[in-house]
């Protein structure tokens, strides 16, 4: 009797560590999930300290957990713009970049991969640094285990421009758009046809900056056109396009896409003190003292619009 009492405490001994391990290990598991949404909400807000605060919560919970890791890095990359200065900017970079290369190599998905490519490049960019190797093996490695994902050759695309490397950036560009599919395409569904959309809209972008260094005017008009197409509020764009009207010496054009962009974006100074710039040139002084007028109205703080103003009153 004692003998199967004993069998008894130990069994209920063993299942109550059991249960107890079990639910540690999904208390842990909730917990770290409910602190990753939390992370990607503040994410969607731009708060990003608190977007870092949810991370680290994460991460000390299950430190392990790969896909965490990869998100966390992943949203290192696209705060950037939260970081002022280049300096900053390379040190976040750099515990991205060592925090993918801490998951197992055997372990890592294309996505991963692409984003380490990602940030390399544009940690080498911002230091100045000319040797874009890593990078480039990197994506090499990545385009032959999947040929024919679009969005490889777009990225790569990326790292070819920082090396203003314009014939090879061209290329890789336009063997990204090959590979999107049309918009009648069948199974399409609207989402993912959307982000097809996206990624289009940024390799136009990247071939209108290729034709633009290459002195290619005429095509780099007809890249960002195709985009405009594509995306008609892309606003941007339109100071893009002015600014090859005014390599050409189309001062009128390039007033005429800037009053495009302004009209789209009405609070940013950036677009009638460009205006006011042009017509200064153009040789207008009351149209450029009155779109000056307006920037300032938008950006009173701004000192060059200050000193515009007061310099182009005197003459």
């Amino acid at each position: 009797m004692l003998k199967n009492l004993h069998k008894i405490i130990i069994i209920l001994s063993l299942a109550i560590i059991f249960i107890f391990i079990i639910s540690e290990c999904a208390i842990k598991v909730y917990l770290a999930d409910f602190y990753f949404r939390e992370a990607l909400v503040s994410r969607m807000k731009e708060d990003w300290p608190k977007t870092l605060q949810n991370y680290n919560k994460v991460l000390k919970i299950l430190p392990r957990q790969h896909y965490y890791r990869y998100r966390f890095a992943e949203d290192l990359r696209k705060g950037l713009t939260f970081y002022p200065n280049p300096s900053s900017k390379i040190k976040i970079l750099e515990i991205g970049i060592a925090t993918i290369e801490n998951i197992p190599l055997e372990e890592r998905t294309l996505a991963m991969m692409t984003n380490q490519a990602n940030m390399l490049a544009e940690r080498i960019h911002l230091s100045g640094e000319k040797d874009y190797s890593q990078a480039e093996e990197l994506f090499e490695k990545i385009s032959a285990l999947s040929p024919k994902m679009a969005g490889i050759y777009n990225d790569w695309c990326q790292l070819k421009i920082y090396e203003e490397n314009w014939e090879e950036a061209l290329e890789v560009c336009e063997k990204a758009l090959s590979l999107y599919p049309p918009a009648d395409y069948p199974g399409i569904i609207n989402d993912h046809y959307q982000m097809i959309i996206a990624e289009e809209i940024n390799v136009y972008d990247k071939l209108g900056q290729i034709y633009q260094k290459q002195g290619e005017y005429d095509k780099a008009l007809e890249s960002w056109s195709k985009l405009l197409h594509l995306s008609p509020f892309e606003y941007h764009i339109h100071k893009k396009i002015a600014d090859i009207y005014y390599l050409r010496g189309d001062i009128d054009k390039a007033i005429f896409e800037n009053l495009h962009g302004f009209t789209l974006n009405p609070k940013d100074s950036t677009w009638p003190f460009a205006i006011a710039l042009l017509y200064k040139e153009k040789g207008d002084i009351d149209e450029a003292i009155y779109y000056a007028t307006i920037a300032l109205n938008l950006s009173p703080e701004n000192e060059e619009i200050k000193n515009f103003l007061s310099e182009i009153k005197l003459e």
